[in-house]
């Protein structure tokens, strides 16, 4: 089984994602900020971290600097959410960009679909299947 790391500013929507991801047949991590998100990378060792641009204590890339800059965490996949449009700039060093970003509002088959993109292989009954239906 896949154990996804979520991290979200609004306490109410990092239970609906932590929903939508136990439906899907993942096991969810949950963290509320950047140094409680770092704290459960270290403790869990998911497999892909998921987490929102604006954190209580941060941004999503500031934790992604961090995880990047550990050589143990520097290959882990890394998926940004945002409802802000998000600009690259010359200065950001590209390896301490996220795979890819997630702009909300975002359905569960969304959200599916970009999981399965960045997921490391594993035998093919762990893979989930989900029904919007």
């Amino acid at each position: 089984m896949y154990k996804i790391l979520t991290l979200e500013n609004d306490k109410f929507l990092l239970e609906i994602l932590s929903e939508w991801l136990m439906e899907m047949g993942f096991y969810s991590v949950k963290a509320h900020t950047v140094q409680e998100g770092y704290e459960r990378l270290k403790e869990e060792d998911p497999d892909l971290i998921l987490c929102s641009y604006t954190l209580p204590d941060g941004n999503g890339l500031e934790l992604l600097k961090k995880i990047r800059s550990d050589f143990k965490y520097e290959k882990k996949p890394f998926i940004l959410t945002t409802g802000y449009e998000f600009k690259t700039t010359d200065k950001w060093p590209t390896n301490y960009l996220p795979n890819a970003i997630l702009y909300k509002p975002f359905w569960p088959q969304m959200l599916l679909e970009m999981l399965h993109c960045y997921l490391p292989d594993k035998p093919e009954q762990n893979k989930a299947s989900f029904c919007l239906y």
